[in-house]
């Protein structure tokens, strides 16, 4: 109930974004096999097409971001990853550390299975917004950081 009402908190205020100077944000892709445990549910309503793209065993398209953050002001100690209105990474941050964020399959991105909009708050020791980093992909699979396009997947 906590974790609701913090979320909540940070979605009913006008928090400004980063300036782009002050970080960086590269896509690493690789290439990786699906294990099981991606696709351990029988859908009676895909297709075959469906069906073989989600038990394929070949290498398949994964998103991995290097975030660097350049500069962080005296006030921006806690980086915290919100995605579908769930917390899933809250960390201390220095200034110039790279944290990884592990996004999963292009495909699943692209096909709304995984997540497309990612926010990245920086806060204050007491949790206080000062800063955000907006990620968002679209059915296309254009990558946007902040609004701006970036690139696609």
């Amino acid at each position: 109930m906590m974790k609701l009402l913090f979320i909540i908190i940070f979605f009913l205020q006008e928090v400004p974004y980063k300036a782009k100077d002050e970080f960086e944000c590269k896509v690493n892709m690789s290439f990786k096999v699906r294990s099981e445990a991606h696709s351990p549910v029988v859908k009676y309503d895909e297709t075959f097409a469906e069906r073989e793209k989600r038990l394929s065993a070949s290498p398949l398209p994964y998103l991995k971001i290097n975030l660097t953050l350049l500069t962080l002001s005296e006030t921006e100690v806690r980086f915290q990853l919100i995605s579908n209105g769930q917390l899933l990474k809250n960390k201390k941050v220095e200034p110039g550390e790279l944290v990884e964020l592990d996004l999963g399959f292009t495909d699943d991105i692209k096909d709304g299975i995984s997540p497309r909009d990612y926010e990245i708050f920086l806060v204050t020791k007491d949790r206080k917004p000062v800063s955000k980093i907006l990620i968002t992909f679209n059915q296309a699979g254009d990558f946007f950081v902040n609004g701006e396009k970036r690139g696609r997947i």
